[in-house]
């Protein structure tokens, strides 16, 4: 059987793994238990991934921090392990598996890391065992009793140096246990004996199989320490609103902290108590809050399409497609919906603001209500950083609606391109659409002129080389 670097995984098992480890660089825990989930399903042995889902998942806990009910994930994990309880030396690699999904509830649950052990050595594989005990420390680090069966099993891997680090752990709960102290003078003496031993290594690199898998491991740790740094800055500014609760500045100082930490949620929560502070007057916060929202959406629409597009390329689960194309639809509307709502919100509060007018505008082009659209956007275009676009969205809304204004949308489209002196990206499009309107017009010449207008300057822009190139073999009206 035996342990799996990443070298000797799966092509798929590997996509999956370079997808987490974004998830991790990038902060999204949840993208990267999901992709690491698929990993380890896919290459069982493959320990280091295993360690990586882990970090993660003990990582998303962490930023959940009161969220976290630990007594109702413990339960639901150990009803899991009943199941993996029986299958550990049948089949421990069926154990594996089962065993993952109750750590999806309770990564530290000690009962389902003590068969996760149970499995490892069922396999022969005693760094499984290790890595259990050391999950059942992160969630119980004064488990004096699991560290001995830990620095034990290390002992008799022969990794001594490992051991007398988890003996002095022991000692440094418990001065008065004096089997860690007599052990930990052994674990000493059998490392200095050793020869290549992991202490005696040059770099802990040396002893990983693969490179890679270590700066994943190291990347995850230092990501971890950062998170921790900023946790408790959180705390430090808490503790100060405690002493000021109506003090503006703490509950924005934490937000902007939660968001650095992707915790969209809590990051919302204490915008929403800043700007109900201030009386709702603060039209900058509400748009952070917004944005943030709509973040949200974005993630979770981002993850039901990927899980959408690996039920597509696995067909033992092509029975789950539906169900899941439903959810990402949802997701969509929902989206969209909130998205009207909030800039409707905006409008109605800050009316002379024409930014919002723009927003509002193009969120109603978007979802197809083109005459609503206009009005809003008429409004956008005195608001000189969005003028271009916002003519742009008034041309394709008098394009699109039913029935269709033509005669108004070219008018509009070339009286934005009067005003734009160089080809640049927002002329380029605005000509190009302008071109197609002439074709659904009839005025074939006066579109090619307008597509050659672009394909001078970028022939790679969207389709015009084909459409210019094309007018040369038929004849010109």
């Amino acid at each position: 059987m035996g342990i799996k670097s990443e070298q000797e995984i799966s092509a798929s098992a590997k996509d999956y793994l370079k997808r987490a480890k974004t998830g991790i660089e990038t902060k999204n825990w949840d993208g990267a238990i999901a992709y690491l989930l698929m990993t380890v399903k896919a290459e069982p042995m493959f320990l280091e991934g295993r360690k990586l889902l882990r970090r993660a998942q003990f990582q998303k806990i962490k930023l959940q921090g009161s969220g976290f009910n630990q007594s109702v994930a413990s339960v639901k994990a150990s009803a899991m392990a009943i199941k993996a309880g029986n299958a550990v030396k049948q089949n421990p690699i069926e154990a594996l598996t089962l065993l993952e999904e109750a750590f999806a509830a309770d990564p530290s649950n000690a009962k389902c890391n003590e068969l996760l052990a149970e499995a490892g050595m069922a396999m022969n594989e005693p760094e499984f065992a290790v890595f259990g005990y050391e999950s059942i420390f992160e969630g119980d680090p004064k488990n004096t009793k699991n560290l001995h069966r830990l620095a034990k099993l290390l002992m008799e891997i022969k990794s001594p140096g490992r051991a007398q680090a988890i003996y002095q752990k022991i000692v440094e709960i418990d001065p008065t246990d004096s089997d860690a102290m007599s052990a930990s003078k052994n674990a000493s003496a059998a490392q200095a004996s050793q020869q290549g031993g992991w202490e005696k290594a040059n770099d802990y690199r040396d002893l990983m199989k693969n490179k890679g898998e270590a700066v994943a491991l190291e990347q995850a740790n230092k990501v971890q320490k950062s998170e921790d740094a900023t946790l408790l800055q959180i705390q430090e500014i808490y503790a100060k609103y405690e002493k000021e609760p109506s003090n503006l500045v703490y509950p924005k100082q934490m937000a902007a902290l939660y968001a650095t930490l992707n915790d969209n949620q809590n990051a919302i929560a204490w915008y929403n108590y800043a700007w109900e502070l201030g009386n709702k007057s603060d039209s900058n916060l509400e748009k952070l809050i917004g944005d943030l929202t709509t973040k949200q959406f974005e993630n979770c629409i981002k993850q039901a399409e990927d899980y959408v597009l690996q039920i597509k390329s696995n067909p033992e689960l092509a029975s789950q497609l539906s169900t899941y194309e439903s959810q990402l639809a949802d997701l969509q509307k929902q989206k969209q919906d909130y998205l009207l709502q909030t800039c409707k919100d905006r409008v109605q509060r800050y009316p002379n603001e024409n930014q919002y007018h723009f927003e509002y505008g193009e969120i109603l082009f978007q979802s197809g209500q083109y005459k609503e659209a206009i009005p809003e956007l008429q409004l956008g275009a005195k608001q000189p950083t969005v003028r271009y676009q916002a003519l742009n969205y008034i041309g394709l809304c008098h394009w699109k609606r039913t029935p269709k204004m033509l005669d108004m949308a070219s008018k509009t489209l070339q009286n934005a391109l009067a005003e734009i002196p160089t080809m640049d990206d927002s002329k380029k499009e605005i000509t190009y659409n302008l071109a197609q309107v002439f074709e659904e017009m009839k005025r074939n010449s006066e579109a090619i002129d307008l597509y050659k207008q672009i394909y001078e300057i970028d022939m790679s822009y969207k389709d015009v080389t084909e459409k210019v190139e094309k007018s040369y073999e038929t004849p010109q009206e």
